[in-house]
């Protein structure tokens, strides 16, 4: 999903914002629900039969990118609610926007476990060090 289409989702979603948190908290729920019904079940079936290191690599770039668009997303969100003195939702937006940046780099992560070379080709693996972008860069 591009930002394009992350920021028009938002039409999808109700033009007022809850005030009752029992509503936020089954919209919250449906959306969750949604994600795991069924068809999602073919999509699973789908990745289990995916065999070698390289035949993920395709799924880990296309989730990789729907990632990276929703990084920028949270952290623009964080920015607007910085700008708007909104400190608490600023507080939590950017725990959210650290949490995807780090998906962001373990799918990074992942997706160098595609390559041959992962296998114990040239003797050179990745840190294991929760720091190891900081160390190697990686196109993120």
């Amino acid at each position: 999903m591009s930002i394009h289409q992350l920021t028009t989702a938002a039409t999808t979603v109700p033009a007022l914002a809850f005030t009752d948190q029992g509503a936020l908290i089954a919209a919250l729920d449906a959306q969750t629900d949604t994600a795991f019904a069924d068809p999602q079940t073919r999509a699973l079936a789908a990745i289990r039969r995916l065999r070698e290191p390289a035949d993920h690599q395709p799924q880990l770039l296309a989730t990789h990118a729907r990632v990276a668009d929703i990084t920028v997303l949270l952290e623009s969100m964080v920015i607007a609610a910085q700008a708007a003195e909104h400190s608490e939702l600023a507080d939590r937006l950017g725990d959210a926007a650290d949490m995807a940046d780090d998906l962001l780099m373990l799918l990074a992560r992942a997706a160098h476990g595609t390559l041959p070379a992962a296998d114990g080709g040239d003797g050179e693996e990745l840190e294991d060090d929760e720091d190891w972008a900081d160390d190697e860069p990686i196109a993120a």
